[in-house]
């Protein structure tokens, strides 16, 4: 009987799923959020605002940008929609994300008031997102269980 999967390759399973709900054609992103037992109190993923048509059918003005160019899409990040759907934001104390919160992402994240820890799956077109989470004193730390995986 194989072993327990490790942390990291169980947060890389649920950002997969969760991600396969995102409305953005140009990622698709998840965000998930833990308390301070690992218990799951939130998520997200990238989509446009309740009521607006999704860019998987209808692609927003912002679809062909280049990446980390958000000034025209119409997305809610991953992060911002899993801090908003927590029923607790002020008790998340880790995040994973496929991508390094970009710059805005990591500005709602570093105003959480126990988040300790982000994971992340891969790297984002900005990296800023990372230094303002390390200047909140919130430790960055990449999922490097994908490749491993992913490669044998």
């Amino acid at each position: 009987m194989p072993g327990r999967i490790s942390l990291e390759s169980w947060y890389l399973l649920l950002l997969d799923a969760v991600a396969q709900r995102s409305t953005c054609v140009r990622r698709k992103a998840s965000a998930i959020a833990f308390d301070q037992y690992g218990r799951i109190i939130g998520i997200g993923y990238n989509g446009v605002p309740r009521g607006f048509p999704h860019c998987v059918d209808f692609p927003c003005k912002g679809a062909q940008d280049p990446p980390g160019d958000t000034t025209r899409c119409m997305a809610i990040h991953a992060e911002v929609n899993c801090v908003m759907n927590s029923k607790a934001p002020e008790d998340i104390a880790i995040m994973a994300c496929s991508a390094l919160p970009c710059f805005k992402c990591a500005l709602v994240m570093a105003n959480l008031p126990n988040l300790k820890k982000v994971y992340y799956a891969e790297d984002y077109a900005d990296m800023q997102g990372g230094l303002v989470l390390a200047q909140a004193n919130i430790q960055v730390i990449p999922l490097a269980a994908r490749k491993k995986e992913k490669n044998g």
